[in-house]
């Protein structure tokens, strides 16, 4: 399964969410990642680097079962607030 790179949607979205991730990744040191649900595997679609001095990294194109892709200590979710994850505990 392969990242639809020449798909205009996963263009404007990935365009749209960038700035939101990177404001995120820079807030809370961590990367953060954008998937999308493809053929019920969720697909990495872009990446936002964050500035830690360990952190996992997925690989962008990388597809993963369920909730497989949710390792970091707060999985973002539509609504939640950077203030409120930077809160949540692994």
């Amino acid at each position: 399964m392969a990242v639809p790179d020449g798909n205009a949607a996963t263009q404007f979205l990935t365009a749209r969410a960038m700035p939101h991730m990177e404001r995120v990744s820079r807030r809370l040191r961590e990367s953060c990642h954008l998937t999308i649900v493809v053929q019920n595997h969720m697909l990495v679609v872009t990446r936002a680097e964050g500035n830690a001095d360990v952190m996992l990294a997925v690989r962008i194109g990388a597809t993963a079962g369920g909730i497989a892709l949710e390792c970091g200590p707060a999985p973002i979710r539509a609504g939640n607030d950077v203030d409120a994850i930077r809160g949540a505990t692994p």
